[in-house]
């Protein structure tokens, strides 16, 4: 999973830069609670697809990108 977040933070900065991908965090954990069932990074790619359709799969692809280069970075 921590490679997950990784991927998905990454990608989030690259398309929407540190102060607003801040703000999705913070909007997300808001509206997510305590609930702990749905790790915050896959509630974070939700949230994108639901809530910035024109940007998401530019984000989602970055995410995979990012996920499988840290899969070689060890």
């Amino acid at each position: 999973y921590p490679r997950f977040a990784r991927a998905v933070d990454g990608a989030l900065r690259e398309a929407l830069g540190p102060t607003e991908a801040a703000r999705v965090y913070v909007q997300v954990s808001r509206q997510s609670g305590d609930d702990e069932r749905v790790p915050l990074a896959e509630l974070i790619l939700m949230w994108v697809s639901e809530n910035m359709p024109r940007r998401a799969e530019g984000i989602l692809s970055s995410a995979r990108r990012h996920y499988t280069a840290g899969s070689t970075a060890r």
